[in-house]
């Protein structure tokens, strides 16, 4: 029924809206960009709640939301996390453009025994309230065990007087209450689930900017780990080399638990961002001219081992004869075999 109920509400939508020609009555403007922001900042946690932040459940759902926006070619702009309240909506209405469309999302509290999402729209503004109801529905339509708490004037949020998120943004803008934190099932259902919250607010906020989903083109590169040459290929976005994440596992790597590394899905492949992975000492250097990312271990130079006379070695035969070609060519000459030697020798003493 819910799912019927969505359609119709669709339908009725592009009716009221859209004009034979499909495009959008309300705007002449160019294609709207989704300029989205989770609700609270890095200095203001928000509800606190069974051992998480709104602030945070907020800004790992707003990444999924964001990257599921960018795997369909969607333009979309992030507030930064940084920002108040007021300063969010100061950097919204300054990189806003006529036709944009803006969401922040928030989560709820009560007494723990609540739940249910909803949507916030400016008192008095039908269109809005259809735009409120649009992304709602989204949300519900891919999860439907998800209560609604239905769309409301924001003059019937806890605000008596309105949201400034509704009302002092210059762009049509919308605030949504995705869960109640504090309800375990809610909550759970939040963190176990994020990617299909994520699915339905961008399906809905795709519809209700007009903008039409593509798919990005990207060339790909090559991978080398060490030298040799890894059989997948990598693929390169906005300058910046991205690998396949089975090769990150296949490395002994485990993102399960990093959020907080992106990941982005591109022709049924999930790949993450090389540079990324140089806290797990793998280093990545870019070969221009073939188009190659070259992925090595990283040495170890930590600062605890400085007082150490001895340590695990890395350097190759070749890179200590070429060392001592650079600072000791007449000692090399004498010496031929010192490399190797010095190699055997480290691996004599464990070291």
């Amino acid at each position: 029924m819910r799912k019927l109920l969505a359609r119709l509400f669709k339908a009725i939508y592009r009716i009221i809206f859209r004009p034979k020609n499909g495009k959008l009555r309300r705007r002449n403007q160019p294609m709207a960009r989704i300029i989205i922001s989770a609700g609270h900042d890095l200095k203001d946690p928000g509800v606190v709640a069974l051992g998480t932040t709104e602030s945070r459940e907020m800004i790992l759902t707003r990444n999924e939301i964001v990257k599921e926006l960018e795997s369909r070619g969607v333009d979309c702009i992030v507030v930064p996390d940084s920002l108040s309240r007021r300063d969010t909506i100061r950097w919204i209405n300054a990189n806003a453009v006529p036709g944009d469309v803006a969401l922040e999302i928030h989560g709820n509290a009560f007494n723990g025994s609540l739940r249910g999402a909803q949507a916030f729209y400016i008192y008095g503004n039908d269109e809005r309230q259809l735009d409120a109801q649009l992304l709602l529905n989204a949300l519900l339509q891919e999860i439907p065990e998800l209560p609604s708490r239905g769309v409301k004037p924001d003059i019937h949020s806890p605000n008596r007087r309105g949201l400034s998120f509704c009302r002092q943004v210059a762009v049509s803008s919308v605030l949504m209450q995705l869960c109640f934190i504090d309800n375990p099932q809610d909550l759970e259902l939040l963190q176990n689930q994020r990617e299909k919250f994520a699915k339905g607010i961008a399906q809905g906020l795709i519809e209700w900017s007009g903008q039409t989903p593509k798919t990005p083109e990207f060339p790909t590169i090559n991978i080398f780990i060490k030298q040799q040459k890894y059989d997948e290929k990598g693929i390169l976005i906005n300058s910046n080399a991205f690998i396949p994440v089975d090769l990150v596992e296949m490395l002994g790597i485990s993102l399960t638990d990093r959020e907080d590394i992106r990941q982005i899905s591109y022709g049924n492949v999930v790949y993450v961002k090389a540079v990324d992975l140089q806290e797990f000492n793998i280093a990545a250097s870019w070969e221009n001219q073939t188009k190659t990312i070259i992925l090595n271990s990283l040495p170890r130079t930590l600062l605890e081992d400085a007082d150490q006379i001895m340590g695990m070695g890395n350097a190759t035969e070749s890179q200590l004869k070429s060392f001592l070609e650079k600072n000791n060519q007449d000692g090399l000459k004498q010496f031929p075999d010192l490399p190797r030697l010095y190699i055997e020798e480290a691996e004599n003493e464990g070291v």
